[in-house]
C-alpha cells in the first residue's frame, strides 16, 4: 500500500472525519450522523460463488474504511452500513468495484441472517423460508459506498455502471440496473463550509492546488489557515504541500506554511534557470501560468498578478494577446 493510501485510509478511519464526509455528502451538511454512532467494522468483504454442487469460489475484496452507523431521525432508528473508498488517482472501473463491495456486503448479510436462524432451530414458517433461509420478516442493513478523490484535477472516469457500456439502446439500457458512483472531488466542491471539520480545509486546500494565488488566499483565510497536524500530513501526501512542523506540533499556520512554499517554489525555478542558462525561459513559465489562470475565469486580473507577483501591465498584455487570438 502506498504511502497515499495508508495516510487517507488512517485519516478517514477517524470518526470525525467519516462522519463529516458522510454528512457533507448525503445530508448537504446537516449533523446526521455522529461520530460517537459509527462503529467500526471488518473491511474485508467475502463472498461465496456457486459454480457447481460441491464446487464453490470464494471471493474476498478489502474496503479502506467500513463503519456501521446508527441513524436517528424523526424518533427513528435505522441502521446504515457506510464505506469509504478513498483514490489518489482516477480508477475507470469504480463503479463495478465499488458495486461488488456492495453487492458481497449485501450476500453476507443474507449468510450471516441464515446462519444464525440455523444456529437457533428457526427452521422457518414455510417451505420457501427454510429453502431460504431468510425470514420473509428479515430485514437487511442498506449499504452506501463514497468515494474520496484526493487529487487537485478533476475525475475524468466513469461515474455509473451506465457510462462504461457503449452504443446501448435506451430501450435495452432500461432495463440494465444501473449503479451510481457517491464521490467527492475537491475541485467540484462549491461550499467547503458544509464540512464540520478540517477535512474541509483539506478539500479546499487540494481544490486550489495548481492555482498559486487561490492556494495564498485560502492560507489567509481565517477559516482556513489553522489546521490541524494530520490533516497538513494528507495535504503533504496527496499535494507535495511540503508543510513542515515540529514533533511537537499540533496546529500548523497555513499562512506560514503556504508563504515557505511559494518562495521555496521560486527559487527553484530560478536555480533551474540559471542552470540551464535560460533566463528567458523563466518569462515563458511566467506567461503560461498567467494564460492558464486567465482561461480558467476564476480570478481576477489583479488576483493573478499578486499571486504570481508580476506587473499588472504584463498580465493585460497576456489577456490582449489571447483575446486577439481568438
Amino acid at each position: 500500500m502506498g504511502q497515499k493510501d495508508t495516510i487517507t485510509k488512517r485519516y478517514m478511519s477517524k470518526p470525525e472525519y467519516f462522519a463529516d464526509a458522510f454528512n457533507y455528502y448525503v445530508f448537504g451538511g446537516e449533523q446526521i450522523i455522529r461520530p460517537e454512532n459509527l462503529v467500526e467494522q471488518d473491511p474485508v468483504e467475502i463472498g461465496i460463488i456457486p459454480l457447481e454442487l460441491y464446487d464453490n469460489e470464494m471471493v474476498q475484496k478489502f474496503r479502506d474504511v467500513l463503519k456501521e452507523c446508527v441513524l436517528m431521525q424523526d424518533e427513528k432508528v435505522a441502521y446504515l452500513l457506510l464505506g469509504i473508498e478513498n483514490q489518489s488517482d482516477v480508477h475507470y472501473a469504480m463503479p463495478v468495484r465499488n458495486m461488488v463491495y456492495d453487492a458481497l456486503n449485501y450476500g453476507k448479510q443474507v449468510s450471516d441472517i441464515a446462519r444464525q436462524h440455523r444456529l437457533q432451530g428457526e427452521s422457518g414458517h414455510s417451505r420457501a423460508e427454510y429453502l431460504s433461509g431468510f425470514h420473509k420478516t428479515d430485514v437487511l442493513k442498506p449499504v452506501i459506498t463514497l468515494t474520496i478523490f484526493w487529487n487537485k484535477k478533476g475525475w475524468e472516469g466513469p461515474r455509473s455502471l451506465h457510462e462504461m457500456f457503449q452504443n446501448i439502446e435506451p430501450q435495452v439500457l432500461e432495463y440494465v440496473d444501473n449503479y451510481k458512483l457517491n464521490l467527492i472531488v475537491p475541485k467540484e466542491i462549491k461550499d467547503f463550509d458544509r464540512f464540520q471539520s478540517d477535512l474541509g480545509k483539506v478539500m479546499k486546500y487540494i481544490s486550489v492546488a495548481d492555482q498559486k494565488a487561490g492556494y495564498r488566499e485560502a492560507s489567509q483565510d481565517e477559516k482556513y489557515r489553522m489546521l490541524n497536524r494530520e490533516s497538513a500530513e494528507v495535504l503533504n501526501a496527496c499535494i507535495d504541500a511540503k508543510i513542515t512542523f515540529d514533533t511537537e506540533q499540533e496546529v500548523v499556520d497555513m499562512c506560514k506554511a503556504v508563504e515557505s512554499f511559494i518562495q521555496e517554489g521560486k527559487a527553484e525555478g530560478l536555480a533551474e534557470g540559471k542552470a540551464e542558462g535560460k533566463a528567458e525561459g523563466i518569462a515563458e513559465n511566467q506567461k503560461n501560468n498567467v494564460t492558464g489562470l486567465l482561461k480558467q475565469g476564476i480570478l481576477t486580473i489583479e488576483q493573478i498578478a499578486e499571486g504570481l507577483e508580476i506587473p499588472l501591465d504584463e498580465v493585460l498584455k497576456i489577456k490582449e494577446e489571447i483575446s486577439s487570438q481568438n
